[in-house]
């Protein structure tokens, strides 16, 4: 029985973007062989049979022949106008995806898109369950693919369950009022530019109509509103086996659901305007359905505008309508030789049921979440009123006492405020910044409805958590922030900085010292209460609060703006903060391994082993991380001595020692996925060679010098990387060298004079004392002073 629950998702490109994208780059080569070609008859049918191939091939590997594409069936259109809600809702449904397959041998493959949380839906609950079936996702950013492979034997008869618990909200987009030819180019909207299959917008016919839809208009905005218009109008087809491409819908002027959003797209395209697909499922029309729907997606300004062209949204979606997938894929895709059935149950639940409130929502033992762990560490409460004042969400990386957060949910319902508790617990900040990124993305829109945003932070996990955001073009317009941390206040001015850039938000204050959580809800239940900014409330406190606004990015040093404007262009370009503190990281780290090696005199494994331990260290916490070493360390001294016996080379004994600890590494890897320890599941950012050769080292030394000696470098080398993991870890140097880039070059100072040292070391004072001191004047012997000249 597989039965587990999957709120995160991947960045690996699918393979479905990838053949769209190689499809598109074959067309110009078989247009080319074709129209050049003056051959013979023969001649030209081998050169066409060369064309097809060169065409074809790519898909092979993506789509293989074994396995059939599944496009849902059209619910038809309803092109009854809609006006956008006075009041919008919002509503919690649960979706149950069943599929039967029958007779499936082993290595039967079914993979169904999914959905994902966005703006205006936010998936909080996923769970699949399926006797002898493997199960993996597969995500490109934009859409997720659920793989399920049989492994069981027998080819009997299986059924496979998805469900999933959705959050969607009614959705209003303003329509920017933009100068119309758009002007800007956006290199990662050029794919909504291109022609496809279906959509052929760079064909004369449909840039003709186009052009004659939109003439004389010279904003987006009405551009947008005459082509749907022109597509709204336009009559079902007579014949249910008609054509429902985008040329043949407007050639014939008349489509299905699924032909006016092709048409739509591509008359959008011809203009100019990047234009995708998305499809999805319409909840609450009934209880039980194999049929999806089909809208469009417009790029305006800066936001995704919503249309609907067959059922007449134009600019906003209601809370009924969810998101599957976009781009014209394939609902479902499956191996051709086994029949596969695919219902889906639909019920709309209470909000009460999705959060089985004030109760924290926990299960006893690990939780699977993807590739994460959910423990006694990480927690998510949260507790509802029936007609709030306002709402809170708490995030925090810290431990939080259970009276703590009896206290919170108390207070909460007795002022009548909703609030949310987001927390994870661990020593490693690389852990924490990954799990709160985790609690932040799948509660975006329980954070999107708060009017407060109170982030608690031990370091700057909590900015990370979100500025991850920040690179899928998330906006908070309407929320206050108030971030309590421990970083200096200039480190923290700069991640505010970057934060606001970003997200948008309406106001982020930056409490300038560290608080205690429950002080920090104090004050923010305080300034909802009373309907005073929180910054006054915490001027009042005798807490100093700084606003981080446009003014304040104004008022930095240009040097210090060029920093906050490259953290941000690169958070945007999709690069990892994180990833690059980490880098910067490396240098310190190094530096602390001069003074330790050059100053103080202690010797090591080497000068890469003690600086990569560190960085290993940073990511899996001490505790863990020594754990691995010692494991590690202690196997592959054990093998050694029995290599050393068969007199090997030395290329041949480090090939089978670097075997033996990639084995190593998967075991504990695959034990922390099993135990829930999710420390052990970054056990590869080990190197293995680094890891190889100190083993060799050791083993090397024990047999040269002493297993004394041995066992001093490798507690040596164990040491230097601990304090450089202690100096990076809890000083604020991570955060500091991202802030302050130039302090780097003040580190190369120091080494270079480092470098120049030519006293004795620490160590060496001390052996020589020791020397001094046992060597004193022998007995009877009188000392005598002996003056200079």
């Amino acid at each position: 029985m597989l039965a587990f629950s999957h709120p995160s998702v991947g960045i690996f490109e699918s393979a479905t973007s990838k053949y769209k994208r190689t499809m598109r780059s074959r067309l110009p080569l078989l247009s080319d062989c074709l129209l050049s070609l003056r051959l013979s008859p023969s001649r030209f049918s081998a050169s066409l049979l060369l064309s097809l191939t060169l065409w074809l091939c790519p898909c092979f590997p993506l789509f293989a022949q074994d396995e059939a594409q599944v496009f849902s069936d059209d619910e038809g259109s309803d092109t009854v106008s809609r006006s956008t809600p006075v009041h919008p809702a919002t509503a919690y449904w649960k979706v149950t995806a069943t599929m039967d397959l029958a007779a499936a041998p082993a290595g039967t493959h079914v993979q169904m898109l999914l959905p994902l949380s966005d703006e205006r839906q936010s998936v909080l609950a996923r769970q699949t369950t399926a006797d002898g079936v493997n199960y993996r996702e597969e995500a490109d950013g934009l859409n997720l693919w659920g793989h399920w492979t049989v492994i069981g034997t027998g080819g009997t008869q299986r059924q496979i369950v998805y469900e999933y618990t959705v959050q969607i909200a009614d959705t209003a987009t303003d329509v920017p009022r933009v100068p119309f030819p758009l002007s800007e180019d956006h290199p990662s909207l050029r794919l909504y530019l291109s022609p496809s299959q279906f959509i052929q917008n760079d064909l004369p016919v449909v840039q003709e109509k186009a052009q004659r839809v939109i003439r004389g208009v010279d904003r987006a905005d009405r551009a947008l509103w005459a082509l749907y218009s022109y597509v709204v109008t336009l009559p079902s087809p007579t014949e249910t086996n008609e054509k429902n491409d985008a040329l043949s819908v407007i050639t014939n002027a008349r489509g299905s659901r699924v032909g006016k959003t092709r048409a739509l797209v591509a008359l959008l395209r011809a203009v100019g305007i990047p234009a995708r697909i998305v499809g999805g499922m319409r909840l609450g029309d009934t209880a039980r359905k194999r049929t999806t729907i089909s809208w469009v997606e417009a790029w305006v300004g800066d936001t995704w505008v919503p249309m609907d062209p067959a059922a007449g949204y134009f600019a906003w979606l209601p809370n009924t309508y969810l998101a599957l997938y976009r781009d014209d894929l394939p609902l479902l895709i499956h191996t051709r030789t086994v029949p596969v059935a695919y219902t889906f149950f639909i019920r709309q639940v209470p909000r009460s049921a999705t959060f089985p409130v004030p109760t924290e929502r926990r299960e006893a033992g690990p939780k699977r979440h993807g590739l994460r762990f959910e423990s006694e560490h990480v927690h998510t409460i949260a507790t509802y009123v029936d007609h709030p004042l306002a709402s809170i969400v708490l995030l925090n990386d810290g431990a939080i006492p259970q009276e703590t957060i009896e206290q919170i949910v108390t207070e909460a319902q007795e002022t009548q405020v909703n609030v949310a508790v987001l927390s994870a617990d661990f020593e490693s900040s690389h852990f924490r910044e990954q799990y709160l990124q985790s609690l932040v993305s799948n509660n975006l829109t329980l954070i999107r409805e708060a009017d407060l945003l109170l982030v608690h932070t031990v370091d700057t996990a909590g900015f990370y958590a979100l500025m991850k955001q920040g690179e899928f073009g998330l906006r908070l317009d309407e929320l206050q922030v108030v971030i309590a941390g421990g970083s200096l206040l200039p480190v923290g001015t700069v991640f505010a900085s970057v934060l606001a850039r970003l997200l948008t938000p309406r106001e982020i204050v930056l409490v300038g010292q560290q608080m205690e959580l429950l002080a920090l809800w104090e004050s923010g239940r305080a300034s909802v209460r009373e309907k005073i900014p929180l910054h006054q409330i915490l001027t009042r406190a005798g807490v100093s609060a700084t606003i981080v606004s446009a003014e304040t990015f104004a008022h930095q040093h240009w040097w210090r703006r060029a920093v906050v404007s490259l953290w941000t262009l690169a958070v945007q370009s999709h690069v990892s903060l994180p990833a690059l503190n980490l880098i910067l990281v490396l240098p310190l780290v190094a530096f602390f391994l001069v003074i330790i090696r050059n100053v103080i005199g202690l010797e090591t494994f080497g000068t890469f082993s003690p600086m990569l331990l560190s960085l290993a260290f940073l990511t899996t916490g001490l505790a863990w991380g020594l754990v691995v070493f010692f494991i590690l360390v202690g196997l592959g001294a054990g093998l050694r001595v029995v290599l050393q016996r068969l007199r090997l080379h030395l290329v041949s004994r480090v090939a089978i020692l670097i075997a033996v600890v990639a084995v190593s590494m998967v075991g504990l890897t695959v034990l922390g996925a099993t135990l829930g320890i999710g420390a052990l599941l970054h056990v590869s950012i080990f190197p293995m060679v680094i890891m190889a050769n100190i083993i060799e080292n050791f083993t090397n030394t024990q047999l040269e010098r002493g297993t004394g000696e041995a066992f001093r470098l490798t507690l040596n080398t164990l040491l230097v990387a601990t304090c450089s993991y202690i100096g990076i870890e809890y000083t604020g140097l991570k955060p500091l060298v991202l802030t302050f880039p130039e302090l780097l070059f003040g580190v190369i100072a120091i080494e270079l004079l480092l470098g120049r040292w030519r006293g004795l070391r620490l160590v060496e004072y001390l052996r020589f004392y020791r020397m001094v001191s046992s060597s004193g004047p022998e007995p009877g012997v009188e000392t005598r002073k002996v003056s200079a000249g």
